[in-house]
């Protein structure tokens, strides 16, 4: 319940709260994870990289970094041990950590975080298309909008034009559920 009243404070611009939500479960996570974490990682990286976000919104760029690559660390260990349950999740973080550097201006990292959450998304895409396929459209923005600020700009427009395409193969596949006029 905590982790959903943090994200609640977060949302509605109560960061000091969410803060101190995030906190307390952080400690309540690390001394859990000291005795089950097998059961407790995943919620230790989950709270982390909530708390990561937080700080992220709220231009604490030092702190977000560190625990965003903390929350990493424990997320490249539970794919070592549990690939289908954590993948989504490493992608996920790995894009987080690619727009931050994207924001402080430290492209070479923000593009290698990007091509990782990339690959691990297509993927993740070849087995499970209808899921993944939207991930792959917006990393390949992400990664795009990075190459047109960088003045790479034939690389720019064809991340543009790939995720067009995979957003067109989307949209087909999925018109018969979309309202389109």
């Amino acid at each position: 319940v905590l982790d959903h009243l943090a994200t609640l404070y977060a949302q509605t611009r109560r960061y000091e709260e969410s803060e101190k939500m995030y906190n307390t479960l952080l400690e309540l996570y690390r001394s859990l994870v000291e005795k089950y974490p097998e059961v407790f990682e995943p919620y230790l990286a989950n709270n982390l990289r909530n708390l990561a976000e937080l700080y992220h919104t709220t231009q604490r760029y030092t702190e977000s970094e560190q625990i965003y690559m903390e929350s990493l660390e424990i997320y490249r260990r539970l794919v070592d041990k549990y690939p289908d349950a954590y993948e989504t999740d490493l992608a996920n973080i790995l894009g987080n950590i690619a727009k931050l550097y994207y924001v402080i201006q430290r492209y070479s990292e923000s593009e290698q975080m990007y091509k990782e959450s990339l690959g691990i998304h297509r993927r993740l895409e070849k087995r499970c298309p209808e899921i993944y396929e939207s991930e792959v459209v917006t990393t390949l923005c992400g990664l795009a909008l990075l190459y047109f600020d960088i003045q790479r700009y034939e690389e720019s427009e064809q991340m543009y034009k790939e995720s067009l395409e995979v957003y067109r193969c989307l949209v087909k596949d999925n018109s018969e559920h979309m309202n389109l006029n």
